[in-house]
């Protein structure tokens, strides 16, 4: 049985950076979809945007390779409310106060009651 409007709260900590731009309006809708009216969901990312591809030796020292996604702030903003949900908060942090010198972003959104 699929979770239908039952969370209370969502966290995507870091989770879209790896999710391709085509994909991202299903994540948000889905977001959704699981989320109880007055619900809340939270995402922190890389903000900016561009794509790069990390190759870089993972657990057990077997090579990966990766897709990395920074995004607008806006962009995913306008991803969750076209969704259906409220905008309450955003926090994005300059390059120079991440230790590798990215900028980074932390939304949250409210899903309504009604």
């Amino acid at each position: 049985m699929a979770v239908v409007r039952s969370l209370g709260g969502v966290i995507s900590w870091w989770s879209i950076v790896h999710t391709p731009p085509a994909v991202l309006p299903v994540v948000f809708t889905e977001f959704e979809r699981v989320l109880a009216p007055g619900g809340w969901l939270i995402v922190g990312f890389h903000a900016g945007a561009n794509e790069r591809r990390r190759k870089e030796t993972g657990y057990g020292g077997l090579s990966m390779s990766l897709d990395v996604y920074r995004y607008p702030p806006e962009l995913v903003t306008r991803l969750a409310t076209d969704a259906g949900l409220i905008s309450r908060t955003e926090l994005v942090e300059p390059p120079e106060n991440d230790v590798a010198g990215v900028p980074q972003a932390c939304l949250l959104f409210h899903k309504p009651t009604v």
